[in-house]
């Protein structure tokens, strides 16, 4: 046996002629080998063999591995409680590393103790951490349990410059492709009670996209769960928002990065946020579920978020079909009402001014449902728009004329509102102005008619006039002729 010191010893080659891992010192395979590879390679080391299980075993290699990947783990309360944890930090890093499974139904449990979730998030930009916060949500209150979940941790007037410079390029969309590319987040839910955490991000974005009236960038990371049971699920989206202020007003040619929020929200597929209660309750699942160490994550989440934005997109186009044929259906509906109630508008008595009104608030309603049709194609040369409005209103006029009290304006309406048939309107038209000179006929020409008589309009009803009347009752004709003779002089009982 070959040895140059007590810490650098090389044991005799195995069986099969090669060296084995045993050839080498434990202190150089702790200090030179072990610190230099990352979390996954050091999880898949772990498994090859019993003595470099215990080796990859050593907490101080674990707690290295979470403060290099998520430096938010350093916060002395979130060291406090990942020590809690039944392995420390490698099972704090088992946890939160892999990717949760999307595709697994998620049962609820019929209760929840957590009193508490503690966030730990990390924003990245090229492998540099640009934001790093601890935040605690407490999880008892009725406040968090009946209001929309949201946990926000930047303060509404608050804003956190990185060092990170982009440049203005708002004609192109290479400022798109360098956030998608380069950003990163990762946001850590841990419950301290369970002893369990979870990662609800995707680590790189799912959605990058500029507000057109504030210049912001919004940047999304997504996951999504399906909760409910085989035979009844619905998938419910964890959505992270980061809102960036990247592009100065001034003529720059750079700016410096401003992170203007950070939060998280739980929608269904309907677009309505989720409750405290039913938020936590997932989340507290989700932590329990199986964890997946995958190549190509990011991408996947990606897609999963594709496919569940398609389908909440088609959801929401045929609700909104449906709406439009309830609306068509309950709108023709709507229309033979206003029609049956335009044709029984009549005065009555009312002062010219209520009828009117009465009259207009009916052919608005019927506008609202049936608007006039404009044509479209922009061939037409007729102005048969406008041919069709001037129609209109010769409908309302004369339907106004219709409906005034005959005993008070029949004098001022056209002969041809009073003749019979459309015939005998032209007959009587041209016999009216035939008495004119040279038989000129007058747009304004009106039939004055004889005044009413005195006796005929007081004229009271009697009891002899339910000969040609039935299916009256004697208290329903009492009623009936007591309106009828309502206002009447000399009203008397025969």
């Amino acid at each position: 046996m070959l040895s140059s010191s007590s810490s650098s010893t090389v044991e005799q080659p195995s069986r099969g002629g090669s060296p084995g891992i045993n050839a080498v010192s434990s202190d150089v395979l702790r200090s030179n080998i072990l610190t230099r590879l990352d979390g996954s390679s050091l999880a898949a080391l772990s498994c090859t063999c019993s003595n470099l299980n215990s080796f990859c075993s050593d907490e101080s290699l674990w707690r290295q591995q979470c403060s290099a990947t998520w430096p938010s783990t350093l916060d002395r309360r979130v060291q406090s409680i990942i020590s809690t944890f039944p392995d420390g930090h490698r099972t704090f890093f088992s946890d939160s590393f892999p990717f949760l499974e999307h595709d697994v139904v998620i049962n609820l449990p019929p209760s929840c103790d957590t009193s508490e979730l503690i966030s730990a998030v990390d924003i990245f930009y090229k492998d540099d951490v640009i934001f790093s916060r601890v935040h605690v949500t407490e999880t008892v209150s009725g406040w968090f349990l009946c209001s929309p979940m949201r946990v926000d941790l930047v303060e509404p007037k608050e804003l956190i410059p990185t060092r990170v410079l982009v440049t203005d390029q708002c004609k192109d969309d290479t400022w798109k492709s360098d956030l998608e590319e380069n950003l990163s987040l990762s946001w850590i839910l841990i419950d301290p009670t369970c002893k369990r955490a979870a990662n609800v991000s995707t680590r790189k974005p799912v959605s990058v996209h500029r507000h057109w009236l504030t210049g912001e960038v919004h940047v999304k990371f997504s996951s999504i769960f399906v909760v409910g049971n085989k035979k009844r699920s619905e998938q419910v989206e964890f959505t992270v928002t980061v809102v960036l202020a990247a592009f100065n007003r001034r003529e720059e040619e750079t700016a410096v990065m401003q992170i203007r929020e950070v939060s998280l929200v739980a929608e269904d597929k309907d677009g309505r946020n989720l409750g405290g209660k039913v938020s936590l309750e997932i989340l507290v699942a989700a932590m329990g579920m199986k964890r997946r160490f995958r190549a190509g994550g990011e991408e996947e989440g990606k897609e999963k978020y594709i496919e569940y934005m398609e389908r909440k997109t088609a959801k929401v186009e045929m609700k909104w079909r449906r709406g439009k044929e309830t609306a068509m259906e309950t709108a023709a509906c709507w229309i033979a009402v206003l029609l049956l109630e335009l044709a029984c508008c009549k005065q009555r008595g009312l002062a010219i001014e209520a009828y009117f009104g009465k009259l207009t608030r009916i052919w608005d309603s019927m506008a609202a449902y049936r608007p006039l049709r404009v044509c479209k194609c922009g061939k037409c040369e007729c102005n048969l728009g406008e041919l069709h409005e001037k129609d209109c209103e010769d409908d309302k006029e004369h339907q106004f004329l219709f409906g005034l009290d005959d005993n008070v304006f029949r004098t001022v309406r056209p002969r041809s509102c009073t003749s019979s048939s459309h015939g005998r309107c032209h007959g009587g038209h041209n016999r009216a102005a035939g008495r004119g000179r040279n038989n000129v006929s007058y747009a304004n020409d009106v039939q004055v008619h004889e005044p009413v008589s005195y006796e005929s309009s007081n004229y009271v009803v009697t009891d002899r006039d339910t000969d040609g009347v039935s299916g009256f009752s004697d208290s329903q004709w009492k009623v009936i002729k007591t309106l009828l003779n309502a206002g009447k002089v000399n009203e008397s009982e025969n």
